[in-house]
């Protein structure tokens, strides 16, 4: 046999990308999103927004430069700060929302769908309901 298997170790992992806008106006990063895109490697975000699809995309950088957000980072929650992103492009946050995170192959930018939400959401790991500072 020719396979060339790579061994899966990463047992206790998860890779399930999605993102939430919290009821406080965050995006908030999954742990699989954090371990699947490297979004700790980066220190912040440059937002925009295809309002005729109502697609989120999201360019990590690690400059500061304009339109930038700094990617909050604390054990249990990272997140960006996009209450003022939100208002802007009337995206609703009265209630947390999750959003399959997807990339586009072509810009390399991340991406989600506002016409596609995910299940509810429930309180758990990476998904806070009160604002933290870092």
């Amino acid at each position: 046999m020719a396979f060339n298997f790579v061994k899966f170790t990463d047992t206790e992992t998860s890779f399930a990308a999605t993102v939430t806008i919290r009821s406080t106006g965050q995006i908030g990063f999954s742990a699989g999103a954090l371990n699947l895109y490297k979004i700790g490697d980066y220190g912040h975000c440059i937002l925009y927004f295809d309002q005729d699809r109502r697609v989120v995309g999201m360019e990590l950088t690690a400059q500061n430069c304009e339109g930038a957000m700094p990617i909050k980072k604390a054990a249990s929650n990272t997140h960006l700060r996009a209450k003022n992103f939100c208002d802007r492009f009337g995206i609703n946050y009265e209630k947390s929302r999750r959003y399959r995170l997807k990339k586009d192959a072509e810009s390399g930018f991340l991406y989600f769908e506002l016409e596609n939400e995910e299940a509810d959401v429930e309180p758990d790991e990476n998904r806070d309901t009160e604002p933290i500072e870092t």
